[in-house]
């Protein structure tokens, strides 16, 4: 760990003081965050070596996090990705593009279609029944879909349409 104080201590301007008092005023306090008074110049370009030091010491920061935090279906680029349930959970089915599945009972996926990712450039038709018949949804190319409705758990077959 950096020891900030003594980091502090070799700097030649008046500013430091400021700092060095506000990293001790952090270290009496047991808080995690400080106030620094505007600085410029020299003291400025330190400042901004510490917060580089300080990320890479583990330090996060808000959107760093909330980046972190926001999630997606993994679909390979040029497949249609099936999830047995809503929201990408479960077990799931990938269809190559170009391919079809007249009969996704095969692959033990019959009827358990719940969310879906075309991450193809061709549009895709999930069939209610098999050998591509019955009702069917249109899925778009780029499409993510969370949650099929009153479709979800219906599909037996598969192509592009």
């Amino acid at each position: 760990m950096l020891d900030w104080f003594g980091f502090f201590q070799s700097m030649p301007s008046p500013a430091h003081i400021r700092i060095r008092l506000a990293i001790h005023d952090v270290k009496r306090k047991g808080s995690n965050t400080m106030k620094i008074p505007r600085i410029t110049g020299r003291v400025a370009t330190v400042a901004g070596a510490v917060a580089v030091a300080a990320v890479m010491s583990g330090v996060t920061v808000g959107a760093a996090n909330a980046a972190a935090n926001v999630a997606g279906p993994e679909c390979a680029k040029g497949t249609v990705c099936l999830w047995q349930h809503s929201n990408y959970k479960g077990d799931s089915y990938t269809l190559p593009a170009g391919n079809d599945d007249s009969d996704l009972g095969k692959s033990d996926f019959d009827n358990k279609a719940s969310s879906v990712y075309n991450h193809t450039k061709d549009k895709y038709c999930l069939y209610q029944d098999k050998n591509f018949s019955g009702k069917k949804i249109t899925i778009n190319p780029g499409k993510k879909v969370s949650s099929l409705g009153k479709f979800s758990d219906h599909a037996s077959s598969i192509k592009a349409c």
